[in-house]
């Protein structure tokens, strides 16, 4: 079940940062692995209408990683991807991004923070992004990353407690 009312948050920290908490009914462990996985970042990444057709990444720091969301909708097909920065598992993530432009070449480089916590029983994210060039583009990831992290949380329901082992 997507997280909703006070156990979802979105603000805007900083006048170019995203800030997204959200809690998950799942374990930390599992929660990190289907972040950090290719075969379960497939089953929930992108917005609502996107669905994530390729996706390989190198969870290690200086590891690439790289994702293409193919549009339900008939708009283009948009590639993105990045180099992970830091890596605490299972509580740390930090990468860069950035979209592809037309020509495949990467667009303007954000910076993802990631941050898992326990809290009795449940996973707590707080999810940073940082280094918007304008309010636009930082306002078109608060809706793209929440429609993902509701997808996210629809997911758990379909994935096994034990997989995180």
């Amino acid at each position: 079940m997507p997280a909703t009312g006070k156990n979802a948050t979105s603000t805007r920290a900083k006048p170019l940062e995203l800030t997204i908490t959200r809690t998950f009914n799942a374990p930390r462990e599992l929660v990190y692995k289907c972040f950090t996985e290719p075969e379960h970042v497939m089953k929930w990444g992108g917005p609502r209408s996107f669905v994530m057709q390729n996706f390989t990444q190198d969870v290690r720091v200086g590891g690439k990683w790289r994702g293409m969301l193919h549009s339900t909708t008939g708009k283009k097909d948009l590639w993105q991807g990045g180099t992970f920065l830091e890596i605490d598992p299972p509580k740390h993530v930090s990468y860069t991004f950035a979209w592809d432009d037309d020509n495949g070449r990467p667009g303007n480089e954000t910076i993802v923070t990631i941050d898992l916590e326990e809290v009795a029983g449940f996973t707590k994210l707080t999810f940073k992004q940082s280094g918007f060039p304008t309010e636009g583009e930082r306002d078109g990831h608060i809706v793209g990353w929440g429609e993902a992290l509701d997808k996210f949380a629809e997911y758990f329901a379909l994935v096994p407690r034990d997989a995180a082992k």
